[in-house]
């Protein structure tokens, strides 16, 4: 019984804790990338210099010590002095001072803390991501704090959830000696005072921990128990890897940490065994208990509406919110609209908490019947735990889902202004994306194999669709970002690396892991057409001259693109490929990518026949590609 009641007590205070994730943009704007995007640009900018990771990834998040997801009203005057530019001078005077042998840990959180500090600088700019995407029509106040909570949803996905994770576990670490030996550095520089209390240190810790556990919980509730809505938020969120009008989005966060920061990765520092051994104790007990936390929000009665109704524990937060800001109120809103009204789209969540009411008249056809599919198919149902009794609601979701993303597809195309061949080019991306996800959502997780394969391809075409989407939108923009070529080109080297680093796994890290194993190979395998996709798209829309001026080359047939996704990922020339001795593999694969260009072009992906044959083109390329890789590696063990 007390077992019990100090259970229900735990979950009660998840629950406040998640009423009181309020936006610090209700004071004063928080122009800042959050805790986990800031990890996954640390992650991605360092994934060449193993010697700084893991620990640069979990120190990324240092700065925001003062403020956290509960009470961002806790930021004091170390947040300023740790998002200064004197810090950031202190914190290089110090790194310059350390011993490479001896002091690794302390090394590695400066590259994290740095890795912040630079990856900020684009939050700063007008055309930051969250500055500059807009998300509500008449509340603007949130714009900010939810363009940023869903792109940490994203990057969270990407990086850090199940076996489709890109680095792996997150554990925010707060290296409270390095906060001390900084700070003495800054007041010799600056000639402040600015004190260090351990005990005050400590505190804020724990709570920015347990800021960090709560906001877990939320996304792992979004993805795991309604994985409808979490399509439907990233779904408007996809342009945030290149950014609204191609500029300021995650990758630009990336390339602003590998310019300033990650040129110094290349160090390599000693590893004391027994610390390190100790470090990733202390580092597993801590996610573990991250993880307890999450879980226990998941499985609270509250969410799940066992105790209370959903309309009660409304109730209950607006009672809470009831002498709180305007702002405020608008937040709390919102969040319990995400977490507890079910049968609410995204797009409804926002008119909710915007107080518009749904104008039937303004809806098309799509858009009703996609929002009454969504309504329906999360009706409670008490037969819902038997496998495969909501087969009928689910296609009837995806199929409206499908063609309500395809509207919004063609309106986003009349609204840019596309000439024909950038129209279709855009709309080819979508509509693939689109048909990857449907496969991948009415794929049984009873098969696996099928699912991850699925899932996989799904994952990969998103990203492709969010980058066409950037570089559509930026054909309205006066000029075309600077640098958005390169953005490009880092998608696709990165797509170049994730194949790289599946194709190097060790037996024994298949054989611990084989789902993550699998998902990377598939991945892979649609990362490397993908590649050529990107190109295209590149080239057919305002970066041409700089792609051309970089090196890449436009995709502008068939019969020129067939041999990128190999040139890319082996480095082989045309003529070394020619004189390999594997003449007659290689034939067979640009032959196979050939015929599956041609015929993706020539059809709607949307038609269920032309993805099941879109399938078996794709499974032919993938078996020729296999086969002249073995002969490759034959002829060099030759």
């Amino acid at each position: 019984m007390i077992d019990k009641i100090f259970k229900q007590f735990i979950k009660i205070a998840l629950i406040s804790t998640i009423l009181l994730a309020l936006p610090a943009s209700s004071v004063t704007p928080a122009l800042a990338w959050s805790t986990y995007t800031h990890a996954a640009a640390s992650a991605e900018a360092f994934s060449e210099f193993p010697s700084l990771l893991p620990q640069a990834v979990f120190s990324s998040s240092l700065p925001d010590i003062t403020t956290n997801f509960i009470s961002p009203a806790t930021k004091d005057e170390f947040y300023k002095i740790f998002h200064g530019e004197n810090f950031y001078k202190a914190s290089l005077k110090l790194l310059a001072k350390l011993d490479k042998s001896r002091d690794k840990t302390m090394i590695c959180n400066i590259y994290g803390y740095l890795s912040h500090a630079a990856a900020d600088k684009t939050a700063h700019e007008q055309s930051g991501y969250a500055n500059s995407k807009k998300t509500f029509g008449v509340k603007h106040e949130l714009d900010h704090y939810v363009a940023y909570l869903f792109m940490d949803m994203i990057c969270y996905y990407d990086y850090f959830y199940g076996y489709n994770s890109r680095f792996g576990k997150f554990v925010p670490n707060v290296d409270l000696s390095l906060i001390k030996a900084a700070l003495d550095e800054y007041n010799s520089l600056t000639g402040e005072n600015a004190g260090f209390d351990k005990a005050s240190f400590a505190k804020k810790e724990i709570l920015f921990k347990a800021g960090i556990a709560v906001q877990k919980a939320i996304f792992d509730i979004l993805i795991d128990d309604n994985p409808e809505l979490f399509e439907q938020a990233r779904s408007f969120y996809s342009d945030y890897y290149l950014g609204v009008n191609g500029a300021g989005g995650f990758y630009e966060a990336v390339a602003a940490v590998k310019d300033n920061v990650a040129g110094g990765g290349g160090i390599k520092l000693s590893e004391n065994a027994v610390k390190s051994f100790v470090d990733k104790q202390i580092s597993d007990i801590t996610y573990i208990g991250m993880q307890f936390a999450s879980a226990i929000a998941k499985d609270s009665e509250f969410l799940r509406t066992s105790k209370f109704t959903s309309g009660r524990l409304e109730g209950l937060v607006s009672k809470f919110f009831e002498s709180k800001s305007k702002s405020t109120q608008s937040m709390g809103k919102f969040l319990s609209a995400l977490l507890l009204k079910k049968g609410l789209t995204y797009e409804e969540i926002i008119d909710y908490t915007d107080g518009v009411g749904a104008d039937a008249a303004k809806k098309s056809e799509k858009s009703k019947k996609y929002r009454s599919a969504y309504k329906k198919l999360k009706e409670p149902r008490w037969y819902s735990f038997i496998p495969g009794t909501d087969s009928k609601e689910k296609r009837e979701y995806i199929d409206a889902f499908v063609d309500y993303q395809k509207e919004m597809t063609e309106s986003e195309i009349s609204g840019a202004g596309l000439s024909p061949a950038q129209a279709a080019a855009f709309r080819n991306a979508q509509h693939k994306r689109l048909s990857a996800y449907r496969e991948a959502y009415l794929s049984s997780k009873l098969d696996p194999i099928k699912y991850i394969a699925k899932k996989a391809a799904s994952d990969a075409a998103f990203e492709n669709a969010g980058a066409a989407r950037s570089l559509a939108s930026a054909q309205r923009a006066p000029n075309a970002p600077a640098g958005l070529h390169a953005k490009v080109r880092a998608l696709i080297d990165k797509n170049v690396k994730y194949q790289k680093r599946a194709a190097g796994r060790k037996f024994g890290e298949k054989i611990m892991n084989p789902l993550k194993y699998f998902y990377e190979k598939q991945y892979s395998a649609a990362a490397d057409l993908n590649n050529v996709e990107l190109e295209k798209l590149a080239a057919l829309f305002k970066t041409s001259a700089a792609i051309a001026a970089s090196g890449a080359a436009p995709v502008e047939s068939a019969s020129t693109v067939v041999e990128t996704p190999l040139a890319i990922s082996s480095g082989l020339t045309g003529e070394t490929q020619a004189g390999s001795g594997s003449n007659s593999s290689l034939a067979l694969m640009q032959k196979a990518y050939k015929d599956y260009v041609e015929y993706l072009k020539s059809n709607d992906p949307g038609d269920e026949r032309v993805r099941k044959e879109l399938d078996l083109r794709l499974k032919k390329y993938i078996i020729y590609k296999s086969t002249y890789e073995k002969s490759l590696s034959g002829s060099k063990l030759k």
